[in-house]
């Protein structure tokens, strides 16, 4: 799934070796699904 603009800033603000990434990755999903709503 393709980022939309704006979302790569959220998703690179998490260190891509961290085993937290794809936490982060969610979070950020998340808040962004909550903005457009």
């Amino acid at each position: 799934e393709w980022l939309r603009p704006g979302e790569e800033t959220l998703v690179q603000r998490f260190d891509p070796s961290s085993p937290l990434d794809t936490i982060g990755f969610f979070i950020a999903k998340f808040h962004v699904g909550q903005k457009e709503t």
